[in-house]
């Protein structure tokens, strides 16, 4: 078992300075602006090189982790909060993994409300009936899909003995930190539609868990939001 596990949201990004956190845009300039990048190669913005840079700092006064693998999905985004964390944990093995990566909205992706209603009509009237989890967004993935790849991320590492008793961190996004949140606490399909709107990570805040004291499990301590770390 892994020792302690960090799950932080990657910092501010230029995608998230144009969506000013709504699902969808709203305007033919916001998609213009957006569609200069694909969703893997989103920067991040001024404000997030600042931010990311604080809080590399910030875990490394605390003398408390010492990371010796950091995840990053393989976004731009991602990979460098990853990169400019890792200045302050050089001895850190840096590694891509992409199913931490964010939830793709396949054919929704940089569309506007407008574009979106005409071109499937019926959306709406399906994701009530199928359920937010459960619908598969056209051309793109269903929220359990993204828990699903979540659940084999974490399998992938919580028990390799390559890992026993290291820290690690891991750089991932919104939805696939929530994702995996849900799968470490043991959360119903219930929990995972309750805590959907009010569980959700600012940019560079992160959930803690660490090691159970019989080495079993990994328990959640607590969830830290940006510049508090």
């Amino acid at each position: 078992m892994i020792g302690k596990l960090v799950l932080l949201r990657h910092a501010h990004s230029y995608g998230n300075f144009i969506y000013k956190g709504r699902e969808f845009l709203e305007t033919d300039d916001e998609v213009a602006e957006i569609s200069k990048y694909t969703d893997a190669t989103i920067p991040l913005s001024q404000e997030g090189l600042a931010q990311a840079q604080d809080t590399a700092k910030e875990l490394a006064d605390l003398n408390y982790y010492d990371f010796r693998l950091i995840f990053h999905s393989g976004f731009t985004r991602s990979r460098h909060t990853a990169q400019i964390i890792h200045s302050k944990f050089p001895s850190a093995i840096i590694k891509e993994n992409s199913l931490i990566r964010e939830r793709c909205y396949g054919y929704l992706t940089f569309m506007n409300k407008d574009v979106i209603n005409k071109s499937f009509p019926f959306l709406s009237d399906y994701l009530a009936t199928v359920g937010t989890f459960y619908a598969y967004l056209p051309g793109g993935e269903s929220m359990y899909s993204v828990i699903d790849r979540a659940k084999f991320f974490l399998g992938s590492i919580l028990h390799k003995t390559e890992f026993s008793g290291q820290d690690v961190l891991v750089v991932g996004h919104g939805q696939s930190i929530f994702a995996m949140k849900g799968v470490l606490c043991g959360w119903s399909l219930e929990q995972y539609e309750e805590c959907w709107s009010t569980d959700r990570l600012s940019n560079c805040g992160a959930h803690i868990f660490e090691r159970s004291v019989d080495f079993r499990r990994l328990n959640f301590v607590e969830t830290i939001r940006p510049a508090k770390l």
